[in-house]
C-alpha cells in the first residue's frame, strides 16, 4: 500500500503544485503566441494548450 506524504495529505502542497502548473502553462502558451505570431504552424498546438490550461484551473477552481 501507498502511503501519502504528509506533506500531500492536507492538499495544500497539491495545490501550490497545480497553480505553479498553471502558470508555468500559461507562460508557455504565451511564448508560443509572441514568438510565432505570423506563422500559422502553431495554431493546433495552441489550441490543445489553451483547452488544458482552462480544464486545469476548471479543475483547481475545485478543489477545496
Amino acid at each position: 500500500m501507498t502511503t501519502i506524504p504528509s506533506n500531500i495529505q492536507g492538499g495544500e502542497c497539491v495545490k501550490e503544485r497545480v497553480d505553479l502548473l498553471i502558470t508555468e502553462l500559461a507562460i508557455h502558451i504565451t511564448d508560443i503566441v509572441k514568438n510565432n505570431s505570423a506563422s500559422s504552424l502553431y495554431e493546433n498546438e495552441i489550441a490543445d494548450k489553451t483547452k488544458a490550461l482552462a480544464e486545469l484551473i476548471t479543475a483547481r477552481a475545485k478543489m477545496k
